[in-house]
């Protein structure tokens, strides 16, 4: 284990959480439709593949750790929102991939590779485990 559970659950939970806030301010300014308790599926997962993600992988550089966050966010988000869509009877690779380019304009997705980025010196080792490796 490279990162302790208590820094990656933080880490996965401001990147997921303050980025899909800055998506949704954006998603109110489009159109005034707030979060819905049916999409509350997403920022679970989404917090759970990036704890996993930041637990398995080896300590890695902050711009790595950045752009490998984004993509497993927007990963989750696709599959999420495509399974929402066969769910509700919709075309599920159309929505999921119009969903991906709305994060991208709601700024939802620069966020999570900004906050990744900024969080990253809270998951390198410290101490003991750090000298050592």
């Amino acid at each position: 284990m490279f990162t302790s559970w208590r820094s990656a659950l933080s880490y996965a939970a401001i990147v997921t959480l303050v980025s899909l806030a800055v998506g949704e301010v954006g998603n109110v300014l489009w159109s005034p439709e707030l979060l819905t308790p049916d999409r509350l599926a997403f920022p679970l997962v989404a917090i759970v593949v990036l704890v996993e993600a930041r637990l398995l992988l080896p300590p890695l550089s902050r711009w790595s750790t950045a752009g490998i966050d984004t993509g497993l966010y927007a990963l989750v988000l696709l599959l999420v929102t495509a399974a929402e869509a066969v769910v509700y009877d919709g075309p599920p690779a159309d929505s999921a991939f119009l969903m991906l380019i709305f994060a991208l304009f709601t700024l939802q997705l620069p966020s999570v590779f900004a906050l990744s980025a900024w969080r990253h010196r809270h998951l390198t080792p410290r101490g003991r485990a750090a000298l050592t490796s």
